[in-house]
Order: structure tokens, then sequence, then C-alpha cells
């Protein structure tokens, strides 16, 4: 009967930190994006070997018109 109460005890507690750091996160404002595939160091380094090909005049800006 106690490794029953064990368990739950431990759902229990597990399911409280969880929702504890999601309800923190959203009152401190804190920011997981890092944790993202996107921004980790090897992804990012990939994309800043690639070179950069365009330019304004393949993005469609218009030139500004000095006077």
């Amino acid at each position: 009967m106690s490794m029953i109460w064990a368990g739950a005890v431990e759902i229990a507690l597990a399911w409280a930190v969880i929702l504890g750091v999601k309800i923190a996160s959203n009152a401190f404002e804190w920011k997981f994006e890092h944790l993202l595939p996107n921004y980790w160091y090897p992804v990012v380094k990939r994309k800043l070997a690639k070179p950069e090909t365009a330019t304004l005049k393949d993005k469609g800006i218009p030139k500004k018109n000095i006077r």
C-alpha cells in the first residue's frame, strides 16, 4: 500500500514542478527559444558559412531618391 502512495507522490511532485516552471516562465517572461535547435551552435555556424547572394535589387526594395 505504501508503494502506491510513493508513486502517487512522485507523479504529483513531477506535475507540480512542471506547472511551477510554466507559471514562473510566464510571470517572469523567461525565454526558452535558445533551447530550440535553430539556435544551436552547429546550425548557426552552418547558416553563417553560406554565402549571402541576395542584394537589395533582388529583394525589390526601391532606391531612395536624394534631392
